[in-house]
């Protein structure tokens, strides 16, 4: 995948950003047992909405609470694997610094948006009727939310990432809330949002190899770091990142999700190993209730999404270019 990916950058005349790298992504994740798309709608971002946890945060006059607005992630990560029957999710936030970092690896994200990630508290408000609960449904899985950090690595200026959870990256300034809580009974307000630098720590070795602390797993079957873009192609295609959808009928998550499916399924209309792939997903998690699949809910715009079949027959992959 690490070689498709900068091939494609270095041959291209379009802007090289996250959409293009998950662009790339996807059509990297197409093997002969796999078949992956990207969709990514215009101006289709998912926003929510949650309460500041006043232990860290300060409050407002009156023991008011802070509400935060911020994105949930870049990118929905939904991987099928035929032979079990098993659909995973996991939110992602991406971000892409097109220069070599300095330390291995720095990187400035919104304290905000990483407080939500980490700490996975109950929604207040969502646009595209993302459930309330879509962080914290279950605690046996910890990659329902992480960060793909694309950089330049510092031996060959070429495009890599990190996948990491949210609770392996932290703040480098010890005094941060204390910062933002001076603020906050000072101005009687939240500061506006900013960038704060957080920090990885994985060492490299003089030939550019990964420590295999750089790869770290949670339970027997799933990985919550990798600094590897190669490594993340084979965890993603042997089913060791993301959650599991619940197999229980009304389940506001399981809803979501096959709604948004559901949608996917009309408008890739010509891809005919995608809409196998949701019809045998559709009859798994209804039981083959027509009804119950009659009445999901479809968005109106698809949220940023990665969807990928693995462990498919090879005569059932569609090759479209």
């Amino acid at each position: 995948m690490k070689k498709y990916i900068n091939n494609a950058a270095k041959n291209t005349n379009q802007k090289v950003n996250e959409v293009f790298l998950f662009r790339q992504m996807a059509r990297a994740l197409n093997t002969q047992t796999s078949h992956s798309v990207f969709v990514k709608e215009a101006h289709a971002k998912m926003y929510v909405k949650y309460q500041l946890d006043p232990k860290r945060f300060a409050m407002l006059p009156g023991s008011k609470p802070i509400i935060k607005k911020v994105e949930l992630g870049d990118l929905l990560i939904l991987t099928y694997d035929k032979w079990t029957g098993l659909l995973k999710m996991s939110i992602m936030q991406a971000k892409y610094k097109p220069i070599p970092y300095k330390n291995f690896l720095d990187v400035r994200m919104n304290l905000y948006q990483w407080e939500l990630l980490k700490y996975k508290p109950i929604l207040v408000w969502s646009n595209y009727g993302i459930p309330f609960n879509i962080l914290n449904s279950q605690n046996l899985f910890k990659s329902i939310a992480s960060y793909g950090i694309f950089y330049r690595d510092n031996y060959n200026n070429e495009i890599d990432m990190l996948y990491v959870i949210p609770e392996l990256l932290n703040y480098k300034n010890p005094n941060i809330y204390k910062s933002i809580n001076g603020i906050i009974e000072n101005k009687k307000r939240l500061p506006k949002t900013r960038d704060y630098s957080f920090k990885f720590n994985c060492l490299q070795n003089l030939n550019g190899q990964l420590y295999r602390t750089c790869h770290r797993v949670f339970g027997p079957g799933e990985v919550i770091s990798t600094c590897s873009i190669n490594s993340f192609k084979d965890e993603i295609l042997n089913g060791r990142i993301g959650v599991p959808l619940s197999s229980k009928k009304g389940d506001n998550i399981q809803m979501w999700i096959l709604g948004i499916l559901k949608k996917l399924r009309n408008d890739f209309n010509d891809d005919h190993t995608i809409q196998q792939m949701i019809d045998e997903i559709l009859k798994e998690y209804s039981s083959g209730d027509e009804n119950y699949i009659r009445n999901l809910k479809t968005p109106k715009h698809l949220p940023p999404l990665l969807f990928t079949g693995v462990n498919l027959p090879h005569n059932e992959i569609e090759i479209n270019d």
